[in-house]
């Protein structure tokens, strides 16, 4: 994973090198009948794959593309991330930064228009630029255009949304402790601000939003941006679901048997009972009957019972070995089993190869392949991912990174420890008088924010917490059980509750 901090290293912008699974949304915009932007709900799958296909064409015409130019414009309100965004595309591109901070002091008010024309400079002599600036204004937007049409470049803009409130809220406060001249200083100045605000069609321009508050792909981040650029067609596009066509589009030309070829994630569905299924379980050998779990991408198949392992899963928070519970220095599986592609290359068992690693902890029995959790509605898979790769996930239960291991949900693209996994689903501690459940998501009483009733410390709430209905007391997993490290090691009070 690539660390990247913002412009004042108040806090991080997290991007992955890694595989993820990722699909297109193009929408519409409503105020510019030029546009030809395709929405989803108008396309089948099929139909925006065709499309793309045709758009292409386009781009393997290598001389149009060197003879153009490009401007990767950035847009965002304060503490989006826009800074850190645009250095990490300057940097992995090689193409100068121009930033609108940089001038404030010097050209006030004319800041934007002084590195519109230094941009002119560098864009007549073919070099491409991306320029810094927070674009909130349609009079800025229709320079670029302007620039973009006189020195024949392309214009993208990319545009950074925290979607996660409170992570936004959390940044703001950091950059204002570092500087205390920034403005705005305030979460409420800030939505004041906001206020004032009315957002504009970016009109035939193509646009890339990615949200800062997640983990995303460094790679993907710098291809999106250039393909994108050079379609005909401008599009809308998320980010976070722009690989998932390209990863679609890599399998529509592949047979069933061509994938099985090489490794991958099982994308692991349950079949109905009816459906006509043929094969031996991976786990058992036996041969298939009844529901099972196959993937759509070869012939893996497991039973229903072996997937789930449905006569250990009660016995899984003794059972699981501690270097599941942790990032380990190395797996310590009790026996190795090697996986067919290895067998094929006369090589032996290698930590190395997901293969190994996965069908080692089918054949050991160690942890369920398909888990159900309670406090989550979707079954999750599990994944244990060689330790020298870049993967490492941010816990969606108690919101801290992980590595190697993970439980993940392939429609909420969400991942989770193992250890907050096996917490257990009730408990009782002393500060609470009542059992507490495991809770994802207590009942909303309208506040903007929340706090631990136990160490009365601010808390996310997006994460699990442990729940007394009956008196609305909320607590930290991390304050109620020491399986979960604190989020702040200097919060003393929180240590001393976990010591209790």
């Amino acid at each position: 994973m690539d660390w990247l901090l913002d412009s004042y290293g108040t806090g991080p912008i997290r991007t992955m090198d890694t595989p993820s699974q990722i699909a297109i949304v193009i929408r519409r915009r409503p105020f510019n009948i030029r546009c030809q932007y395709q929405h989803v709900a108008e396309m089948d799958v099929q139909k925006q794959l065709l499309e793309m296909d045709m758009e292409e064409q386009a781009m393997r015409d290598v001389h149009e593309q060197l003879m153009h130019p490009i401007i990767i414009a950035m847009k965002g309100h304060p503490c989006t991330g826009k800074t850190t965004i645009a250095r990490t595309l300057a940097g992995s591109l090689g193409y100068p930064l121009l930033a609108q901070d940089d001038l404030l002091d010097y050209a006030g008010d004319k800041s934007f228009e002084a590195i519109c024309r230094i941009a002119a400079t560098q864009l007549s002599l073919r070099i491409r630029v991306v320029i810094d600036s927070p674009l909130t204004s349609q009079a800025h937007r229709d320079r670029l255009v302007q620039l973009a049409e006189s020195t024949r470049a392309r214009l993208i803009i990319v545009e950074c949304i925290p979607r996660d409130e409170y992570e936004w809220r959390q940044r703001l406060e950091r950059r204002a402790m570092v500087d205390q001249s920034y403005k705005p200083s305030t979460w409420g100045d800030l939505q004041e601000m906001l206020g004032k605000y009315e957002d504009y069609d970016v009109g035939a321009v193509p646009k890339l939003i990615l949200d800062t508050t997640k983990v995303f792909k460094h790679g993907g981040l710098v291809s999106a941006t250039l393909r994108i650029a050079f379609y005909q067609n401008p599009h809308i596009v998320e980010l976070d679901q722009w690989e998932d066509l390209a990863m679609s589009r890599l399998k529509a030309k592949q047979s069933k048997e061509e994938r099985g070829r090489y490794k991958h994630l099982h994308t692991l569905g349950l079949s109905n009972e009816g459906k006509d299924t043929k094969g031996t379980c991976n786990i058992c050998s036996e041969l298939v009957s009844g529901q099972a779990y196959d993937c759509d991408e070869c012939e893996f198949i497991l039973h229903k019972f072996c997937a789930e392992l449905s006569d250990k899963v009660q016995r899984l928070p003794d059972e699981c070995p501690p270097f599941f519970r942790a990032i380990p220095p190395a797996y310590s599986f009790p026996e190795k089993h090697v996986c067919d592609a290895c067998i094929d290359a006369k090589k032996g068992f290698s930590d190395e190869c997901y293969d190994c690693l996965f069908l080692t902890n089918l054949k050991c029995k160690l942890l369920p392949t398909i888990l159900h959790h309670e406090c989550h509605e979707h079954p999750l898979r599990i994944a244990i991912i060689p330790l020298n790769s870049n993967f490492e996930f941010i816990c969606r239960g108690c919101g801290h990174f992980g590595k190697g291991i993970a439980y993940g949900c392939h429609r909420c693209r969400l991942h989770f420890h193992v250890s907050c996994l096996l917490l257990p689903r009730t408990l009782k501690h002393r500060t609470h008088g009542d059992p507490l459940t495991l809770n994802y998501f207590p009942p909303n009483d309208g506040s903007s924010e929340y706090y631990c009733n136990a160490c009365e410390g601010e808390r996310k709430p997006s994460h699990w917490i442990y729940y007394c209905a009956d008196h609305e007391f909320a607590a930290h997993m991390s304050c109620m059980t020491p399986e979960v490290r604190p989020y702040d090691m200097q919060n003393v009070k929180r240590l001393e509750i976990l010591r209790m």
